[in-house]
Parts: structure tokens; sequence; C-alpha cells
């Protein structure tokens, strides 16, 4: 199987929102924060012009046969005065299609996201998700990522 790992470009962002959109019924599962909004599309459109035109953001794609099938999100990401180190990249977004998974193409976007990184002399990566994503998470590890902080819910509202 032959795919193509490029940049993204602000003419993929019609091939690209039906992935993002995946990736956010994804979320939904996983905690009721989530919120698929049906008029997010301009907000999404201006997030991708703005992740491709910044400095401190890429978005890769994968290709197979023309068509999307997956891609990545990566920023720099200030750091809390805390650190001894003043940024750090971060795994903003991942998503593949279901039926390309296990084929090499997340492993190949981390090798990808290092080289980024590695350009704009970080030392770290940082990746946030959801603690039942089981997958990802094994995904993460396999790939080399560590235990490193965590984040929790409190819902106050009521």
């Amino acid at each position: 199987m032959k795919i193509t790992y490029r940049k993204a470009k602000i003419k993929d962002f019609n091939s690209f929102l039906p992935l993002w959109e995946k990736l956010d019924k994804s979320q939904v599962k996983y905690h009721s924060i989530y919120i698929l909004d049906k008029n997010i599309i301009g907000k999404r459109e201006r997030y991708f012009k703005k992740l491709l035109k910044g400095k401190g953001s890429f978005v890769y794609v994968a290709e197979y046969k023309g068509a999307l099938i997956g891609f990545l999100v990566g920023e720099v990401k200030d750091t809390s005065p805390i650190f001894k180190i003043k940024r750090m990249g971060q795994l903003s977004s991942i998503f593949i299609k279901e039926k390309y998974r296990k084929k090499g193409i997340g492993t190949e976007f981390v090798k990808i996201l290092i080289k980024e990184f590695k350009k704009r002399e970080l030392r770290f990566i940082t990746v946030n998700g959801n603690t039942h994503n089981t997958a990802a998470i094994k995904f993460y590890k396999n790939v080399g990522f560590k235990d490193f902080r965590f984040v929790m819910i409190k819902d106050i509202k009521s």
C-alpha cells in the first residue's frame, strides 16, 4: 500500500473536514462535555487556515490513491514557568480512517512530528487524550510516549 504524506494545503479543507468530523464524533462517546455542532464549519476553516499559516503549527495529511485517509496536527506550546524548558511540541490531533489503522500510518505520522519538532529545536512532545480511549493510549505508549501528567474534570453546575 503506497501512502503519501505531505503538508496540508488550504485547498485540502473540503477533503479534510469529513475526517475532522469523524474525530469529533469519536470524542463525544467519551464525555458529555464534547458537542457536535453543525455550525462549526466556518470556525473549523478559520482554525485550519491559522494552523497552516502559523510558525508554531503544522498539519500533515496521508493520502491513498489521491484520497485523504488521515491527518496530523502539531503545535508548539509555551510551558508553565515551573518548567526548565520554555516550549514543548504538542501532538494536537491525529486521525486515521478506521480501515487504514494498524498499517503503520500513525507511526509514520509520529516520525514526521518528531522531525518537525526537532527542526524547531524542541526536546519534548506531549499528547493529551481521553482516559477511556485505550486504543489511543496503547498507540502512544507503543511509539514512545510515557505517562507524565494527568487532567481531571469536575462538573460543578449542580
